[in-house]
């Protein structure tokens, strides 16, 4: 494959939710209709220092760190699983077939021994999960430019079943960047404010009956109609809109008002909402 241009972020941007790009079920026998999972690289270290001291010498070793595995089910259904029986697990996409784009990367994770699975996206902190635990599906994360996975699971005693982690139905969808024009923009507002509650003594204090998204508004421009018609038919589909700040929101689109303002030139009106809290975006 050619070499890829890597992500440049532009502000000012939207993006569309594109195909879905990877699906790895970590079935070996083809079984769980997994998609492109040979993109993605496997690489274990047995060994697991001390994150506070980096010379301190190794306090736990496995002598596997993982493996592919089929798990049946007492009502004999069955399933296959990435299984970290501890160490360090790095899981990432190979260079000759990584798009540089924006991505987003979602996965279910387990720790039904006793352990403590702790994830990390692109270098970035995600999440920490101690067993006994069940079955839980991650947040979508964004990945810039590249994805790699670091796992780290570390196991505390002896437990039935015996401690270790599992990761499965891995899912990687690109972005698409849209072409059009912004023409005008309000920057990112909260979607609820604080109520204030008055007190007899002492001062009022404020607090939120629900969650602060974040609300952007703008008019875009498209060059002929097959971009318009294209962008209102996939509407409902999940978008990311890089801001004035480059910050990225994940969220959805309302339509407005859409306007021909000649020579096949379509202006259209949108509402973005996102979850996202304002400021800090999607991560």
């Amino acid at each position: 494959m050619p070499d890829h241009v890597h992500f440049v972020t532009k502000s000012y941007t939207l993006y569309r939710r594109g195909e879905l790009f990877i699906k790895d079920n970590f079935d070996e026998d083809g079984s769980e209709s997994s998609k492109n999972s040979d993109y993605m690289g496997l690489y274990g270290r047995t060994g697991i220092v001390d994150e506070n001291d980096s010379n301190r010498p190794l306090y736990d070793t496995y002598d596997k760190v993982y493996n592919k595995m089929k798990n049946t089910s007492a009502d004999g259904t069955s399933y296959w699983s990435l299984v970290i029986h501890g160490g360090w697990l790095e899981y990432f996409i190979l260079p000759e077939f990584n798009p540089h784009c924006l991505c987003e990367v979602i996965y279910d994770y387990s720790n039904p021994g006793t352990g403590q699975l702790d994830i990390w996206l692109n270098g970035k902190f995600m999440q920490s999960k101690i067993g006994p635990s069940s079955w839980r599906r991650s947040h979508p994360h964004m990945a810039i430019d590249n994805i790699e996975l670091l796992f780290r699971q570390r196991n505390f005693g002896i437990s039935e079943p015996k401690g270790r982690a599992e990761i499965d139905n891995f899912l990687v969808y690109k972005y698409d960047e849209l072409v059009c024009e912004i023409c005008e923009y309000t920057p990112p507002k909260t979607t609820a404010e604080p109520k204030t509650i008055e007190t007899l003594q002492g001062f009022d204090y404020s607090q939120t009956t629900r969650f602060m998204g974040t609300l952007i508004e703008m008019s875009l421009r498209f060059d002929d109609k097959d971009s318009h018609s294209d962008f209102i038919k996939n509407s409902n589909k999940i978008h990311v809109f890089c801001d004035d700040k480059c910050i990225f929101y994940r969220g959805a689109i309302t339509l407005g008002e859409a306007r021909h303002i000649g020579l096949g030139v379509f202006e259209q009106k949108i509402s973005f909402k996102s979850p996202n809290q304002i400021g800090e975006g999607w991560i």
